[in-house]
């Protein structure tokens, strides 16, 4: 019941065993719980993306909704937020912006505008490549 004292043993036990998943998806929990979705999300980071335990894709599920809800709120462009809200409502395409950015070793947000500029450009055609480059130049996707 003290998510102080919690939060402080989980990350105790992370820096004696930096990939003990038990404790990185307590530790996930704890801040989700706080309302603090930044340090859920970087926590989840930390996991094998290839892991087989069950709760990692609840846990990923239920933290990028949130965080990239949150991304969205920060846009003003209603093209480009409704995009974001098109990811966020399939597991499997936030899934894969979440693994692209590990991969790509870049934050979230950049890898979320990249798909979401690609997505309007060469999938929907809804913008043109003009456009296209002024959203990539504001949000330094180059």
């Amino acid at each position: 019941g003290d998510s102080e004292k919690a939060k402080n043993y989980f990350l105790k036990a992370t820096k004696i065993s930096p990939r003990f998943e038990e404790s990185l998806f307590n530790l996930c929990a704890v801040y989700f719980n706080e309302n603090n979705i930044d340090a859920a999300y970087q926590t989840l980071r930390m996991i094998d993306v290839d892991t087989a335990n069950l709760k990692y894709e609840k846990f990923l599920k239920a933290v990028l909704w949130h965080k990239i809800d949150a991304i969205s709120k920060n846009i003003k462009e209603r093209i480009i937020r409704k995009s974001i809200l098109r990811i966020r409502n399939s597991n499997d395409w936030m899934r894969k912006i979440h693994e692209q950015s590990i991969n790509n070793e870049t934050e979230i947000e950049q890898q979320l505008l990249h798909e979401v500029v690609y997505l309007l450009e060469s999938v929907d055609s809804t913008i043109t490549p003009n456009e296209a480059e002024k959203f990539r130049k504001k949000y330094n996707l180059q």
